[in-house]
This record gives structure tokens, C-alpha cells and sequence, in this order.
């Protein structure tokens, strides 16, 4: 990517972190990628982008929170679960 001039970064912005769960780039101003875009464009290509992060306010869904965060009250272990779930900690139960 840097070698085209598309900068990696975590926050969709200039200046994110390079690496991480979600990382996106930015089209580096004046680099090969963005010569190569408006030459294309002086041609009379039409480039129609999508972004599959970016959703309608009106049809994106919200999705609900099925799990629930439970502490073990004598170990501390996290665990991740339905709310209400009958967990038990095998640490304790020995």
C-alpha cells in the first residue's frame, strides 16, 4: 500500500494507526495511486465508490445486545453469556 501511496490507518483518517482489528487507508495526495485515478478520470471513467462500513440511518439495524458481561464473586474470571445464564466456575466448584 505505501509503495502506491494508500496510507493504512485505524482511524479513516491521515495520522491512524497502521495495524489493528479494522484498518482502513487514505489516498495519499499527488502519490501514484492518485495520479493514476485522475488520469483515468480525464478519460471520462466514472468511479462510483461504496463503503460496506457506512450505512443508511433509516435501514441499518442496530444490533441488539444478547450477551452479558458475569464475574465469578471468588475468582474474578470473566465470562461472556445470555443474561441470566446459569454459569458455573470451575475454579470454585473443586
Amino acid at each position: 500500500m505505501h509503495n502506491i501511496s494508500l496510507a493504512p490507518t485505524s482511524t479513516g483518517g491521515p495520522g491512524g494507526m497502521e495495524t489493528g482489528h479494522k484498518v482502513t487507508h487514505v489516498i495519499v495526495d499527488g502519490g501514484p495511486f492518485a495520479r493514476s485515478c485522475d488520469r483515468l478520470l480525464k478519460t471520462g471513467l466514472t468511479l462510483t465508490w461504496h463503503d460496506p462500513h457506512a450505512g443508511d440511518p433509516e435501514t441499518t439495524k442496530k444490533r441488539s445486545n444478547t450477551r452479558s458481561k458475569h464475574t465469578c464473586p471468588d475468582c474474578d474470571l470473566n465470562a461472556w453469556a445470555k443474561p441470566g445464564a446459569p454459569l458455573l466456575c470451575a475454579a470454585t466448584a473443586k
